[in-house]
């Protein structure tokens, strides 16, 4: 596949992250691009598919994502993103505040994330946290 012609898919396949689920903007706003970066990518448009491989780089401000492997499926009605799959020594930043895990799965449409293997959290709350252990 010619590289116009792959970087037209992948135009296609992301420019339905911009629907506002996935930063919490309000639909039909004006979102940041999404970058992604692989050493390959296997589009099959068959299967509503796109897989990227080898240290893949996701941006999509605030977030940046790090893993070996994304695969990103559409709904093929609507043709929007409906789930995203990050395999591999997964790594989600936003700012300080980093998630990790062997997969992790972010439904699309529902805003849900399920992280899965050796998972750690770091995060920080904005004001004092006094907890009453008493």
């Amino acid at each position: 596949m010619s590289r116009p012609l792959k970087a037209l898919l992948l135009s296609l396949t992301f420019c339905c992250f911009t629907n506002g689920t996935i930063n919490g903007s309000a639909k039909g706003a004006t979102n940041p691009p999404v970058e992604v970066f692989a050493d390959a990518v296997d589009v099959n448009i068959n299967a509503q598919t796109t897989v990227f491989k080898g240290k893949v780089r996701i941006l999509f401000s605030p977030y940046q994502a790090r893993c070996q492997q994304a695969t990103v499926y559409l709904n093929p009605k609507t043709q929007k993103v409906q789930k995203i799959v990050m395999d591999g020594e997964v790594v989600v930043e936003k700012g300080t505040q980093i998630l990790k895990g062997r997969r992790i799965t972010l439904d699309v449409a529902t805003n849900h994330l399920k992280i899965e293997g050796q998972v750690y959290t770091r995060f920080q709350f904005d004001s004092p946290v006094n907890l009453n252990l008493n």
